[in-house]
């Protein structure tokens, strides 16, 4: 049976601090503001999510970002690629061309060696890795949220590749639009599952969804708290089974004591504080880790 979570993982150390122009239009969680010292403050941010998690004991390998080509995203590499079981490495197409240069030759390199099986979507319209999929590595089910991020005919392509389900369904934000990236409005342990129901207008989506995460106890998390990045968690463990269920500051700190109790029955609450990533990248702490499979 696939494990839901792993101990290793891989994270980039951004080299840029600045929103990105060419993600603005799809992505209404990021700001275009530019604090002072802005480089500062998230390379720091970086570094004390890294030690939080290697002192929790998660294997983190580390890449620092290069300043040619600039991708202002780098520091979510978990849209580019994914990794799963029979040493597979998937690569996925980007809608921003900024975006789809964050496959540098260093990191590539190092998983190109690791894992022996190439699959390479990148020339097919965007599918955004485990942003756009959320995975149920031990049912074999992705759940995935419409958007011009989130393609059907690659969708179509990955699943049968890899021999998933999936259930495709439509969101909807506070102003009505398309959720950019399925993995800031559901997350999935092994045991556990958070969604935000009320951004699937649709009841029989709805009720589809719901019908698929059964076997997990379900937090059903607000929108006001989605848009605090608690829909973006991540599940990891350390290699003798400890999980962690690793979260932002903000995300933590947006959650009722009755969510955090019955989270903490799942795994130990992981929260780390990278206010300024989550501000001008639109993403939080999922979206930095890559897992490594």
């Amino acid at each position: 049976m696939s494990a839901q979570s792993t101990s290793n993982v891989l994270m980039i150390r951004p080299a840029i601090a600045k929103s990105n122009p060419q993600t603005a239009s799809t992505n209404a969680f990021q700001s275009n503001s530019h604090p002072d010292e802005a480089i500062t403050l998230i390379q720091h941010e970086f570094d004390q999510a890294v030690e939080k998690l290697a002192n929790a004991g998660i294997n983190v390998q580390i890449f620092q970002d290069s300043l040619n080509p600039q991708t202002p995203d780098a520091v979510f590499p978990n849209n580019w690629f994914s990794t799963h079981e029979e040493s597979t490495l998937i690569l996925y197409p980007m809608l921003a061309e900024n975006r789809a240069a964050e496959a540098k030759l260093e990191p590539l390199t190092f998983l190109q060696n690791k894992y022996t099986n190439l699959i390479d979507l990148r020339n097919l319209p965007p599918l955004e890795g485990t942003g756009s999929l959320v995975l149920d590595r031990i049912n074999r089910h992705a759940f995935i949220a419409r958007s011009s991020r989130s393609t059907p005919e690659t969708l179509a392509r990955w699943a049968q590749t890899l021999g998933y389900g999936f259930t495709f369904f439509s969101t909807a934000d506070k102003q009505g639009e398309n959720i950019y990236h399925t993995n800031v409005m559901m997350a999935i342990g092994t045991t556990w599952a958070t969604i935000v129901t009320e951004a699937i207008p649709n009841p029989d989506d709805r009720l589809e969804v719901l019908e698929q995460l059964e076997s997990r106890e379900v937090l059903e998390l607000t929108m006001s708290q989605m848009y605090a990045f608690a829909g973006n968690m991540i599940e990891l463990q350390t290699q003798n089974g400890e999980r962690f269920i690793v979260l932002s500051e903000s995300a933590y700190q947006s959650l009722t004591d009755d969510q955090i109790n019955l989270l903490s029955k799942h795994g130990e609450l992981l929260n780390i504080a990278i206010p300024t990533i989550e501000l001008l990248g639109g993403g939080s702490i999922r979206c930095m880790i890559a897992e490594l499979f």
